[in-house]
């Protein structure tokens, strides 16, 4: 081989570009380690720690708060469920992970510690028949203080896939439950002694097969229904991207909230509440899912106008908004790996972290979800939107928050909190801009050392590899 002083210079070129791509590998890999090994796992070994001991002698986990909060987690990977309850001083009082997901809870009316909750029950090999996966839904109630808990409703055994789990019951004052049933995309009314189905509503009914998106075997992901004061059910349709109202006669298509595929308005939402008109409704506060934000609707003249939102730069897939007694807004931040309460002005005043990934989270003392609630209207509450990147106390986020929210705004939902959803709860919103960096430097240097291979591949008989 002949060297020559292009050659050399060639060589030197390579060997400063591999090095180069080595630094910020390495850069990046290190950022990542750090978070790793710096991450404390927020407050729930805390939790498991403090409740082996006497109530009197736990420490606080978090700061204070207004009241008793409940949250219920959704297992992902190898992980447990887990429904726990945070009093007031900040000092865990109850804490269960029985279940492999926990996902609606309820405070029980006229009691002062009691909750209902719907779970995802494991089911005994022996009784599974050969089904899979072996699980099924079970409606449970437990008094945290005393740990007495008892069975209120559980599914026949039908086996139930990921997709297939209720996410949401609620019990009616005749003793019905109302199921928002994913299973049969329907609404239902059941009774929980005999399990007879006393009344149901059929997405079928009103929507075509082709609508909802490419969900196989999850249509209409319904994901949550509630029974309003005047005797209406609403019911949030996912994949379709609505908030529904239902009478005894089916629909009530004037009141529906979004439209199939525009995500402007809402997009594969979870947990609406409804504020009534005795609160300054008719209003209904929802958990924006996929485009990370709470927004607040309000009834006009027949039709809904936006009438508030807020998110930050670490709200990734919120599952739950809760419009407090106080004005507060309680907010279920999933992929964010935290519960965190907002104030008027926009402020978080009461956080809490965990390495979990929560679903819902209720104030035990304020009643059932927005229970007692005012509407953003009614209390003047000004807007704070994704695209205003700042955090609580008015100061900026660093610039891998910055960054994330810039992908999040050109990047469907769907595409960064699956990401999210799958990676550990360590990493944070720089941490991901961290990964899709490393993932773009070991891209690029695996297409440039692609490119200096010294060899070209033609096609001839017999095939052959010859050197340039």
């Amino acid at each position: 081989m002949r060297i020559t002083g292009s050659t050399v210079g060639s060589l030197l070129t390579k060997r400063r570009i591999r090095v180069t791509f080595l630094v910020l590998l390495v850069f990046c890999l290190s950022l990542l380690g750090i978070s790793a090994l710096t991450y404390s796992g927020g407050v729930m070994t805390d939790i498991r720690s403090e409740m082996s001991k006497p109530l009197e002698d736990r420490d606080a986990v978090v700061e204070p708060s207004n009241g008793t909060t409940v949250v219920t987690t959704h297992a992902t990977g190898n992980g447990v469920g887990e429904l726990f309850a945070v009093g007031p001083s900040g000092r865990p009082v109850y804490y269960n992970d029985t279940h492999e997901t926990y996902f609606d809870v309820d405070p029980v009316p006229n009691t002062t510690a009691t909750l209902q909750y719907i779970a995802v029950h494991d089911v005994p090999d022996e009784e599974c028949r050969g089904s899979v996966p072996c699980r099924r839904n079970i409606v449970e109630r437990v008094n945290i203080t005393t740990g007495e808990t008892s069975v209120v409703y559980v599914e026949p055994l039908t086996m139930v896939p990921g997709s297939k789990r209720w996410h949401d019951v609620d019990t009616l004052p005749n003793g019905d439950l109302l199921v928002a049933d994913i299973a049969t995309d329907s609404v239902k009314r059941l009774d929980p002694d005999t399990g007879i189905i006393n009344w149901a509503w059929n997405a079928d009914s009103a929507y075509p097969p082709a609508s909802g998106g490419s969900y196989a075997g999850d249509w209409t992901h319904l994901n949550d229904v509630e029974a309003l004061p005047d005797g209406r059910y609403m019911a949030s349709v996912r994949n379709h991207d609505q908030v529904v109202f239902l009478d005894e006669s089916g629909l009530q298509p004037n009141w529906t909230l979004g439209t199939d595929g525009n995500h402007n308005v809402l997009y594969e939402q979870h947990n609406p509440d409804y504020i009534p008109e005795a609160n300054g409704g008719p209003a209904v506060i929802v958990a924006d899912s996929e485009n990370n934000r709470a927004v607040e609707y309000q009834r006009v003249d027949g039709a809904w106008e936006q009438s508030w939102s807020w998110s930050d730069s670490q709200l990734n897939w919120p599952r739950d908004a809760d419009r407090l007694p106080n004005g507060n807004t309680l907010i279920t931040d999933s992929n964010g790996h935290r519960v965190i309460e907002v104030g008027r002005d926009g402020d978080i005043v009461w956080s809490m972290s965990m390495s979990s990934l929560p679903y819902e989270a209720e104030r035990l003392e304020t009643g059932d979800e927005s229970y007692g609630g005012e509407s953003a209207e009614s209390l003047q509450l000004d807007s704070r939107t994704a695209t205003v990147v700042e955090q609580s106390g008015g100061g900026s986020a660093g610039i891998g928050a910055r960054i994330w929210v810039t992908i999040r705004s050109v990047v469907p939902g769907t595409i960064t909190n699956g990401l999210l959803f799958i990676l550990p709860a360590w990493v944070s919103t720089g941490d991901a801009v961290t990964l899709l960096i490393l993932g773009g430097v070991c891209l690029t240097w695996l297409s440039v050392e692609l490119y200096w291979i010294p060899y070209t591949v033609s096609v001839h008989r017999p095939l052959e590899l010859r050197s340039k």
